[in-house]
């Protein structure tokens, strides 16, 4: 019931606007809105892949760092013995 009387006011409000304003609605719903949500989307998906590079970056030093902490131990394990 409520859908249907939101779809009656909006028929009713579009019925009485003027025509500028019923193209500045739809300029809004059709063009504005649209853009926003394109660039968000754009906007996720770059700072996501920025995020993901960093952490790659990081497991990777973190990594080098493990290699090279086991290796310098297993040097010394081969000196004691």
């Amino acid at each position: 019931m409520k859908k249907l009387n939101l779809i009656a006011a909006i028929k009713n409000y579009l019925y009485k606007a003027s025509t500028s304003k019923k193209f500045i609605l739809f300029y809004i719903v059709g063009v504005i809105i649209p853009i926003l949500v394109i660039d968000a989307l754009i906007l996720h998906t770059l700072f996501n892949a920025g995020r993901e590079a960093r952490n790659a970056q990081y497991l990777d030093a973190a990594r080098t760092v493990e290699y090279t902490l086991t290796d310098m131990f297993d040097d010394a394990d081969d000196i004691v013995k």
